[in-house]
């Protein structure tokens, strides 16, 4: 039996267990990854771009609900 199945004939309050497993460690990686990169890329200077990009989409679609 593959472990698809084993999961697929486990009861739904192991399921949901295993989901919130999954979505803890996921979690704690993707922030463990992002504090890696921070340190890494402390000394950099940052870049704003994006911040400015979404700053004036924001714009635009609060001009066009003005006219």
């Amino acid at each position: 039996m593959s472990w698809i199945q084993n999961i697929q004939n486990k009861t739904q309050a192991e399921k949901l267990r295993i989901i919130w497993a999954v979505a803890i460690v996921v979690g704690i990686l993707l922030i463990a990854v992002w504090v890696i990169s921070y340190r890494m890329h402390k000394n950099a200077p940052a870049d704003t771009t994006l911040f400015q990009t979404i700053g004036r989409g924001f714009k635009d679609v609060k001009d066009n609900f003005k006219k």
